[in-house]
C-alpha cells in the first residue's frame, strides 16, 4: 500500500516543476489546485495521473512503436537542419533531434513544432534562455532510449521525461550536466545500474528514478549531491545495502528507496538528517534492528520500515519524534514489548505493528493517542478506509481495563482475535487450546506426554512459504510445543484439530477437497498434515462448516484445497 506521504510526494513533485522551484514547501501537505496548474501551462490531468498512479501502483507495460512511426520519425531527422534554427547552438539543437530521433517523436503525444519551427522555444516541452534550461516530456508516449547527446545541453536545469515508455540504461554521460536541478525519470522501463556519474551533478536538488527495472547497488557517489532535497528510488530491483554516506545530505528531506532488494542494516548515519520529512525504506530484505539515531530526526513526519526482516525491539528514541503522522513497523520480526513511549507520538494518524512477535502488555498511555484514524477523514489526514491502528498478529496480551479496552476496540476493532495464544499444559491431564478467534480448537489427550508442556498457537496472516500448486483457504498458523526449553513435534497419542471456517474464506475450493497441510522443512514441500498419522481420517461437517482430523506433528499448517485440475471447470459446467 502506498502511504499517505508517498501520494502528498507525488503532488509536491508537479508543483514544484510548475513552480520551477525545489526548495521545501512551506506546508508540505499542500495540494496543487486547477488554477496553479493552469497558470505554469501544466495539464491538470498530470497531477490526477499522478494521484492515481500513487494510490493503485499501476504500471504500464512498454508498447513497440509501429514500423510507421519509426519511418516517420527517421524521416524528419534527416530532413532537418540544425544551421536553421535561430535561438540555440547548433550543438544543443543536435541534441533535441537526437532524443526525438531516439524516442521516436513521430508518435509522441504531443510534439507541437518540434523539427519545424527554426526557433526552438516554440517545441513543445521546451524552455529557452541562455539556451536549453528544460525539457519536460512527461506522459508523452515517449519509446526507445535516452541519447548520451543530451550531456551537449550544458544550461540544462530540468529534464523531466517520466511516465513514458523509455528503455534501455540511464546514459552515464548525464552526470555531465553541471546545472541540472531536476532529473526526473520515473515509471518508465529503464534498465541497468544507477550511474555512478550522476553524483557529479553538485546542483542537483531532485532525483527521480522510481518505478522503474534498476539493478545494482545505490552508487555512494549519491552522497556527494549535498544540495539534494528529494532522492525517490523506489520499486525498482535495486540490490545491496543503504550506503551510510547518504546521512551527508543535509538538505535531504525525502528518502524513499521502499519496494527493492535492498539488504543488510539501516544505517544510523541516516539519523542526521536534520530536514528530514519522510524516511520510506519497506519491502526490502533489511535486517538488524531499528537506529536508535533515527529518534533524532526532529522533523520526520513518516517513518515506513514494513515489510522487512528488522529483528529487535523498538527503541524508545522513536518518541522524539514529536512531528510522526505515521509509523509502519508491520511485517518485520521485531520482539519484545511495545514501549510505553510511543504514547508520547500524539499527532500519529497511523501506527502499524502488526505481524511482528510483540508480546506483553498493551501500553496504557497508547490512549493518548486520540488522532489514530477511525476510518477515511481526509479533513483529519486519514486517507484509507481503514483504521491507522493495526496490532494484529502479534503475542500481545488481551487488556480487560478501561479505558485502553474500549479504545483498542474502536481504533482497531477485533484486533485480539489473531493475537497468539500460550498455555502449558499437564501431561498427565490433557488440555485443549483455542484460538482467541473460536475458529481453532486443539484437544489434547491426557497421556500424549509426560511433563508439563508449553504450547503457542500463532495465526499468521500469509503463509511461510508458497503454496504453488494448492488453493489458498486464508487460514495459516504455526503451533507449536517446548518440554524442558526442547521443542516437541511428535507425542505418544495423536493430538485433534478441529478448524471453523466461513464459505467465503475457502472459495473457490470445494469443502470435499479442504485439506489442512504441514510445511516439511527437511523436504521443503506442504504435505497433508493427515499423512503423519498412520491411518488418520478427516472428519468433515458441510452443513456446520468445520473439519477435524488428528495431528500426529507439529510445527506450521495451511489450510488449502489440493491441486486444482485445468479441465475440472469445464466439466462442472
Amino acid at each position: 500500500m502506498k502511504s499517505r506521504l508517498s501520494r502528498i510526494l507525488l503532488s509536491i513533485l508537479i508543483l514544484s516543476l510548475a513552480l520551477h522551484t525545489f526548495s521545501l514547501p512551506a506546508q508540505a501537505q499542500s495540494e496543487p489546485n486547477e488554477s496553479q496548474a493552469e497558470i505554469e501551462n501544466v495539464p491538470l490531468e498530470f497531477f490526477e495521473r499522478h494521484q492515481r498512479h500513487a494510490e493503485t501502483g499501476e504500471r504500464r507495460d512498454a508498447i513497440p512503436p509501429s514500423p510507421e512511426v519509426i519511418a516517420k520519425t527517421m524521416a524528419q531527422v534527416e530532413s532537418f537542419n540544425c544551421a536553421s534554427v535561430e535561438d540555440v547552438s547548433i550543438l544543443e539543437c543536435e541534441a533535441l533531434v537526437a532524443l526525438y530521433g531516439s524516442t521516436n517523436g513521430a508518435g509522441w503525444y504531443r510534439k507541437d513544432n518540434w523539427l519545424e519551427d527554426t526557433k526552438v522555444s516554440s517545441w513543445f516541452g521546451v524552455t529557452v534562455d541562455t539556451g536549453v534550461i528544460e525539457i519536460n516530456l512527461s506522459y508523452n508516449q515517449l519509446s526507445g532510449s535516452i541519447p548520451a547527446e543530451l550531456d551537449n545541453l550544458s544550461n540544462l536545469q530540468i529534464l523531466w521525461l517520466g511516465y513514458n515508455q523509455l528503455t534501455g540504461s540511464i546514459p552515464a554521460e548525464l552526470g555531465h550536466l553541471s546545472n541540472l536541478e531536476f532529473l526526473a525519470l520515473e515509471n518508465n522501463q529503464l534498465t541497468g545500474g544507477i550511474p555512478a556519474e550522476l553524483g557529479y551533478l553538485s546542483k542537483l536538488e531532485v532525483l527521480f528514478l522510481f518505478e522503474n527495472f534498476l539493478t545494482g547497488s545505490i552508487p555512494t557517489t549519491l552522497g556527494n549531491l549535498f544540495n539534494l532535497e528529494i532522492l525517490y528510488l523506489s520499486d525498482n530491483q535495486l540490490t545491496g545495502d543503504i550506503p551510510a554516506i547518504l546521512g551527508n545530505l543535509s538538505n535531504l528531506w525525502v528518502l524513499l528507496l521502499d519496494s527493492n532488494q535492498l539488504t543488510g542494516s539501516i544505517p544510523a548515519e541516516l539519523g542526521k538528517l536534520d530536514n528530514l520529512l519522510g524516511l520510506l525504506l519497506s519491502g526490502n530484505q533489511l535486517t538488524g534492528s531499528i537506529p536508535p539515531a533515527l529518534g533524532n530526526l526532529d522533523n520526520l513526519e513518516g517513518l515506513l520500515l514494513s515489510g522487512n526482516q528488522l529483528t529487535g525491539s523498538i527503541p524508545a528514541e522513536l518518541s522524539n519524534l514529536s512531528k510522526l503522522q505515521e509509523l509502519y513497523l508491520s511485517q518485520n520480526q521485531l520482539t519484545g514489548s511495545i514501549p510505553e513511549e510511543l504514547g508520547q507520538l500524539t499527532n500519529l494518524r497511523y501506527l502499524r505493528l502488526n505481524e511482528n512477535a510483540f508480546e506483553g502488555d498493551v501500553p496504557n498511555n497508547l490512549v493518548n493517542l486520540i488522532y489514530l484514524c477511525e476510518s477515511f477523514d481526509q479533513n483529519n489526514g486519514c486517507e484509507y478506509a481503514e483504521n491507522g491502528l493495526d496490532l494484529g498478529y502479534n503475542r500481545l496480551n488481551v487488556p480487560v481495563e478501561e479505558p485502553l479496552a474500549s479504545f483498542l476496540e474502536i481504533k482497531d476493532p477485533d484486533w485480539y482475535k489473531t493475537q497468539a495464544v500460550k498455555a502449558t499444559i499437564p501431561g498427565e491431564s490433557g488440555g485443549i487450546i483455542q484460538s482467541r478467534d473460536g475458529l481453532i480448537k486443539i484437544e489434547i489427550p491426557a497421556g500424549a506426554y509426560v511433563g508439563e508442556m508449553t504450547f503457542h498457537f500463532i495465526p499468521h496472516s500469509v503463509p511461510g512459504h508458497p503454496l504453488r500448486v494448492l488453493t489458498e483457504a486464508h487460514n495459516y498458523f504455526e503451533f507449536i510445543a517446548y518440554l524442558d526449553g526442547e521443542v516437541v513435534s511428535e507425542f505418544n497419542l495423536p493430538l485433534t484439530i478441529t478448524i471453523n471456517y466461513t464459505d467465503q474464506q475457502i472459495e473457490p475450493v470445494l469443502e470435499e477437497d479442504l485439506n489442512l497441510y504441514h510445511w516439511k522443512k527437511d523436504q521443503s514441500v506442504w504435505n497433508d498434515a493427515i499423512s503423519a498419522c498412520p491411518g488418520g481420517e478427516y472428519a468433515r461437517n458441510p452443513e456446520e462448516n468445520w473439519l477435524s482430523l488428528p495431528l500426529c506433528e507439529l510445527g506450521e499448517f495451511a489450510l488449502a484445497g489440493g491441486p486444482l485440475n485445468v479441465y475440472l471447470p469445464l466439466i462442472r459446467r
